[in-house]
C-alpha cells in the first residue's frame, strides 16, 4: 500500500467454488475475512449451487490501521475440485482520518 490509513470497509468478488477469502497485513494479522454465501433454492438470488453473496467487513472505527508502504496479501480458498481458473478481487476503503470520539472507545 504506498498510502494507508485506517480500514473502515472491506469485500471480496470471487466466482463459484471458493470457500473464502482472507486479506492479511504485513504482519500476519488478519485484516478481513470474506465468506461466501452459496444459494439453496430455485428463486433468483437464491440458485442452489450458485454463489449468490459473500460478507462484508466493517471493523470498530479506528480499530485496524494500515501503514504506509505496508505489503498485504490475499488468500483464498478454494474447493477441493479441478478448475480451468481462479480469479479474485479484494475492496478495501481506508479513511486517512477517525474521529477521536472513536479513537478515545479503543
Amino acid at each position: 500500500m504506498t498510502k494507508g490509513g485506517y480500514l473502515i470497509y472491506g469485500t471480496a468478488h470471487m466466482h463459484t467454488g471458493v470457500v473464502n477469502i482472507t486479506l492479511y497485513g504485513q504482519d500476519g494479522r488478519v485484516l478481513c475475512t470474506s465468506n461466501l454465501k452459496y444459494g439453496t433454492g430455485k428463486e433468483a438470488g437464491n440458485e442452489k449451487g450458485y454463489l449468490v453473496g459473500m460478507s462484508v467487513c466493517y471493523p470498530k472505527p479506528g480499530s485496524i490501521k494500515i501503514e504506509d508502504g505496508e505489503i498485504l496479501t490475499l488468500e483464498s480458498v478454494y474447493e477441493n475440485k479441478f478448475r480451468t481458473g481462479a480469479m479474485g478481487h479484494f475492496y478495501i476503503y481506508l479513511a486517512e482520518q477517525i474521529p477521536n470520539k472513536y479513537l478515545k472507545e479503543i
